[in-house]
């Protein structure tokens, strides 16, 4: 009998999340093998939820994964998501409403699925570039990072902004900051500001410092800002010139992501 299994969108060790923990699932059929209960829910099918599409709340139900009894911390659903190596059998209660994940190693053909679906970018763009935000100006904020350093848009203008939006469980997030700061080392000495607007509280965000050094300017809590500038997935990446227009976003984590940023900013200090 066929299973159900939920396939998530990676580009380039992405996936999509919004500032609510919601994620964008599509559905597709799979020979997993998967208990029918769990946690006293079942196994749901595409009939149970309404279509293919479905947007869920990541930070609301319980995940386990194939080996393991116990029940995943919310880090590790994170880090298991970001593998893109597991297929997801969702268990929902009489309502209809998701409330267990369970996460089944996928099959070589199910990972070649998921590659496929998505490989795409419109013509022209490169692999995770967001387009709609290209060539918009930067909209009114204000923050302030975790030494207590405060940044205004407006203020902004005349320098060279380049933005990083992440959070500690982000795998890939993780993964590119040691390039990240190399990348403000190489441009200590011109009008380039760096900030990273962080999901995680400031006490998150000293703890995970103190283990892995990262050097832009850090803001805690900026899950409203992620909202306005409309990011959906991390890491995003966006370049704005002296003028206050972005000229590059990009989302996703790929070996040329980094020195095409250089690239961009180094045709802005020039």
């Amino acid at each position: 009998m066929k299973k159900v299994f939920l396939v998530f969108a990676f580009i380039s060790f992405c996936f999509s999340i919004n500032v609510k923990s919601q994620m964008t699932i599509s559905f597709s059929d799979s020979s997993n093998i998967v208990p029918d209960k769990l946690d006293g829910f079942r196994k749901a099918t595409k009939a149970d939820l309404g279509g293919s599409q479905l947007a869920l709340n990541i930070m609301g139900v319980d995940a386990y994964q194939d080996g393991n009894s116990q029940k995943l911390e919310r880090q590790e659903i994170m880090v298991v998501l970001m593998s893109s190596n597991y297929v997801i059998t969702p268990y929902i209660d009489d309502e209809k409403t998701v409330k267990v994940i369970f996460f089944s190693l996928a099959s070589e053909t199910q990972k070649a699925k998921m590659k496929k679906l998505t490989g795409t970018t419109k013509q022209g763009e490169s692999i995770g570039e967001i387009s709609a935000l290209k060539n918009q100006l930067l909209p009114n904020f204000t923050v302030t990072d975790i030494n207590g350093k405060s940044y205004n848009s407006v203020e902004l203008i005349g320098k060279v902004v380049v933005i990083n939006f992440w959070f500690v469980a982000c795998k890939p997030c993780i993964m590119e900051i040691p390039d990240l700061n190399k990348l403000v080392e190489s441009y200590k000495n011109a009008e380039v500001v760096f900030i990273a607007l962080a999901l995680n509280s400031a006490t998150e965000l000293k703890d995970f410092i103190d283990k892995n050094p990262f050097v832009y300017n850090i803001v805690p809590d900026a899950m409203e800002l992620a909202n306005l500038f409309g990011v959906k997935e991390y890491p995003t990446h966006i370049i704005v010139d002296k003028n206050g227009k972005i000229v590059h976003a990009v989302s996703g984590l790929s070996a040329s992501t980094i020195p095409i940023i250089k690239a961009f900013i180094d045709g802005l200090v020039k």
